[in-house]
């Protein structure tokens, strides 16, 4: 066996090379990094949605912290600008509605400025399902109780996928909105009928739910906002204020009110259709009229300032003055037959005539406050009420009067009595009062409201309505134990007078010219 012997020159260099190559590769140092976390990013959305927004965390793995910048390569990726430090965490938001159904890819950087070019990436996926659209989405509707059916009203079904075509169902959510066909393809037109008689009175919102199987998206809503009136509005020759309505039946009425200006005239009106259309009397020259009674279809009085008394015997055809004898402004009338009436006004004025009004005999030593209705129920037997709870009474046809009550109650508006028995009494802060016992003894009822109450009027002992501020229109059948409101439309102005021929037929004058009129009771 040969041996061969190196020099030890070249076996030391040997070593020495092989010492250098083991420390390089031993000490070869680790290049710091970016650790971002989540590592992938996916959303997902519905088409016309937004997708969630996340926010992303970076860590570093070796080192305290490395400068680095984002950039997303998809303009529909929202990333955060400028030199950002690591450790840290950045907002991300994908603009989804730019995006079309299906899966779209985008890859966000991370770029180190410090050390140079240590980059990492994000892979971004956003899947945007494919969905059904509606439009438009919201009806709004205004309708009278009276009116017909609102048909042919329709909205599109499309969807955002130009491709497939999606199968869909339609479902009202309410009886009042019916659809002839419940189902379709898209791109559809779908018609629906809004049926009055299934809605109620009031205002009231009601949805239609499409939605479809095959479609991504949650199932859509078409929205319709209805408002009925139990009311219909008739039109009055002028806008100014109507104080009192009078009819002798269904088609036969009148009305009185003021004008106003400086001399605060008034003016008078007249139907014979039911108040499709008002006749006015402008050859009448007087001023405010604030009250009116008719005690047939021929013999009718209106009062108003100074004392003012208008009569009319041919149903208003002519109208004259009579002589009061008073001066203070006359508020109320009321007449029993064509011969027996009393009248009312300011400061506690009361007066009466046993002869149509050819003569009237006034007083103002019952009672110092302002009187404001009454209700007379033959030629004996009538009542009063005004301000600071004054309720007063005759048996006698006007001319001795009994103060039943005076400052217990606040002002009161109106009174209406059916017989000598029954009665009701209304005022300030919704305040209802009844007596069945010709007023001995009162019971209040619930208004539910605390809007003064103007005028009330019953056709017996059990159904009548009252009328007041603000709109408020109250209905019972039961003699006011339960009272329910009425909508005529009418929401910020005060409503100053009703009247009813019977359970069906009805008015309601008010400020600037409202008339009012059910022929259903209001319901």
């Amino acid at each position: 066996m040969r041996t061969t012997i190196l020099p030890m020159t070249w076996l030391l260099s040997l070593l020495l090379l092989l010492a250098l190559g083991c420390s390089e590769s031993g000490n070869d140092p680790v290049r710091p990094m970016l650790v971002p976390n989540p590592g992938a990013l996916e959303f997902e959305a519905f088409f016309g949605s937004s997708a969630p927004n996340t926010y992303v965390q970076v860590g570093v793995d070796d080192i305290d912290t490395i400068e680095y910048r984002l950039s997303a390569d998809k303009n529909w990726i929202d990333i955060p600008t400028g030199p950002r430090t690591a450790p840290d965490s950045f907002f991300i938001k994908v603009f989804s509605n730019d995006l079309q159904p299906g899966t779209s890819t985008g890859t966000i950087t991370l770029t180190s400025t410090d050390p140079v070019g240590i980059t990492r990436t994000i892979p971004v996926t956003v899947d945007i399902g494919s969905v059904i659209q509606v439009s438009p989405r919201f009806f709004s509707y205004v309708a009278t109780r009276e009116s017909t059916a609102i048909a042919n009203q329709q909205f599109v079904v499309t969807t955002n996928d130009p491709i497939e075509d999606f199968d869909f169902k339609v479902e009202p959510l309410v009886p009042w909105i019916t659809v002839p066909d419940d189902s379709g393809t898209t791109p559809d037109t779908v018609q629906f009928t809004i049926d009055l008689p299934q809605a109620s009175v009031g205002s009231q919102t009601g949805r239609v739910r499409i939605s479809s199987s095959n479609a991504a998206n949650p199932p859509q809503l078409v929205t319709c906002t209805l408002s009925v009136f139990s009311w219909l509005e008739q039109e009055s020759p002028f806008d100014k204020d109507l104080r009192s309505v009078h009819f002798y039946d269904n088609k036969l009425g009148w009305a009185v009110g003021i004008l106003g200006g400086q001399d605060q005239s008034g003016y008078l009106i007249k139907t014979v259709d039911g108040g499709t259309t008002w006749q006015l009397y402008p050859e009448l020259d007087f001023g405010f009229l604030q009250g009116l009674d008719f005690a047939d279809a021929t013999n009718g009085w209106a009062v108003g300032a100074d004392g003012l008394i208008l009569n009319t015997s041919n149903g208003g055809e002519l109208w004259t003055e009579q002589t009061s004898g008073v001066t203070v402004d006359l508020w109320g009338v009321g007449f029993s037959s064509a011969d027996s009436g009393i009248a009312i006004g300011r400061s506690g004025t009361v007066g009466y005539t046993f002869n149509g009004g050819s003569t009237w005999s006034f007083t103002s030593d019952i009672v110092s406050y302002n009187l404001t209705d009454i209700s007379v129920i033959d030629n004996e037997h009538a009542w009063i009420v005004g301000n600071f709870g004054a309720i007063l009474l005759t048996t006698d046809g006007g001319q001795s009067w009994t103060v039943v009550s005076l400052g217990t109650y606040g002002d009161l508006w109106s009174v209406k009595f059916v017989d000598r028995s029954t009665g009701w009494l209304v005022g300030e802060g919704g305040l209802i009062l009844h007596t069945s016992d010709g007023g001995t003894t009162w019971q209040t009822q619930t208004s539910n409201t605390d809007k003064t109450l103007l005028s009330a009027h019953f056709v017996n002992n059990s159904v009548g309505w009252l009328v007041g501020e603000e709109g408020t229109i109250l209905h019972t059948t039961d003699g006011g134990q339960t009272w329910i409101p009425q909508y005529g439309g009418i929401d910020d102005w005060f409503l100053f007078d009703v009247f009813f021929v019977d359970q069906s037929f009805g008015w309601i004058v008010g400020q600037y010219g409202t008339i009012l009129y059910s022929p259903s009771g209001g319901d």
